[in-house]
């Protein structure tokens, strides 16, 4: 059933008259390419950890100071799985890797229940070794009986998260919490082939992605400024691998 031009034009003018649309979307609207174009260029730069912490400081900053909670601590962090990129041929022989690194959290309470808050970790020298065939080539060109060479990988992680905390009171002072998170995750990786370990020999590998996350704990307060809080926070890195931390953190509330 067709409707009639009038009508059509009749509810146009109407809905133009009274549905207003704010000026804020306008303006969104008409710069999100602009927007899009920025975030792909700070994502091949890995600038985007350092303008995120910067906007999530800069919004904290205009709140009373009376909530915030400085943490730091170390955590014993287990990595399972190994990078996707590494080549068909290269057997890896561990896939699991442990190392304990240090954490630094910045965070603000809204209230008792509910906070937020950023943070970095820094994952340093995690290695995996594993075996490839090695093909020798002489100097005139032929190629001898195939050798079965050491290859070993180092990696470098930084991760900026962005957390929100939702807290449940258990005790007077002992409260347990759960916290989803988003980090932007910067892997640096070098594989080393072969038995020379010279730059020809050397392929480096580099990416920024955003991932999700989740952790739950047991916060413990142990003075009107100093709070202790032990937790299991999961995480999975680019490269199709999982990382669990078990964080021990202090924590002095300003």
């Amino acid at each position: 059933m067709k409707t009639a031009p009038c009508i059509n034009k009749l509810s146009e003018s109407y809905l133009a008259s009274h549905i207003r649309v704010p000026a804020w979307i306008i303006t969104i609207s008409s710069i999100a390419p602009l927007i899009q174009m920025l975030i792909v260029h700070w994502l091949k730069r890995g600038l985007v950890p350092a303008w995120l912490l910067a906007a999530v400081l800069g919004l904290c900053l205009a709140a009373p100071a009376a909530a915030w909670t400085l943490q730091g601590g170390v955590a014993y962090s287990r990595h399972s799985g190994v990078r996707d990129y590494l080549p068909p041929w290269m057997e890896i022989t561990n896939l699991t890797s442990s190392r304990t690194v240090p954490w630094v959290r910045l965070g603000y309470e809204f209230n008792e229940t509910f906070g937020v808050g950023v943070g970095y970790t820094a994952y340093r020298n995690l290695r995996h070794t594993g075996f490839s065939p090695h093909f020798p080539v002489t100097d005139d060109g032929s190629i001898v009986l195939p050798v079965i060479v050491e290859n070993s990988l180092s990696e470098n992680i930084d991760r900026f998260t962005f957390d929100f905390r939702y807290r449940l009171q258990l005790a007077d002072e002992t409260r347990v919490f759960v916290e989803p998170s988003a980090s932007l995750v910067r892997s640096r990786a070098k594989l080393h082939r072969g038995l020379d370990f010279d730059l020809d020999n050397m392929v480096r590998f580099s990416d920024t992605k955003l991932r999700g996350g989740l952790g739950v704990g047991l916060e413990q307060r142990l003075s009107a400024r100093w709070s202790g809080e032990a937790g299991v926070f999961y995480f999975d890195p680019p490269g199709g691998r999982t990382i669990r931390d078990f964080r021990f953190m202090l924590g002095y509330h300003f």
